[in-house]
């Protein structure tokens, strides 16, 4: 629960807890991944348009050290969102990722 958005249901966390350990032994494989993978160099290898929508959770400080590799990508912040944004605001977060794609 530390982790919980404002405005995430318990039903929310219920549900996210329950997916984690259905992964079973291998749970860890992914963020051992993610950890290791080279984000930044994979984020300046990307031609596509790219948003940055950050949110107020785990990873609200480290997420910056993406923004030299993001070419002046357009950031959005949302201090007063956390884990379950898309399930807690999803018209908002439709309306910001379809007004960008409309640009």
């Amino acid at each position: 629960m530390q982790w919980r958005g404002p405005g995430q249901s318990e039903d929310s966390v219920v549900r996210t807890f329950n997916e984690k350990l259905g992964a079973g032994q291998t749970a860890w494989w992914g963020a051992f991944a993610a950890i290791h993978y080279d984000t930044l160099a994979a984020l300046q290898g990307v031609r596509a348009p790219i948003l940055f929508i950050r949110p107020r959770d785990d990873l609200w400080d480290i997420s910056l050290r993406a923004l030299p590799a993001l070419k002046g990508a357009p950031q959005i912040d949302m201090p007063d969102f956390g884990f379950g944004l898309f399930e807690v605001i999803p018209e908002l977060m439709a309306e910001k990722i379809r007004t960008f794609f409309d640009l």
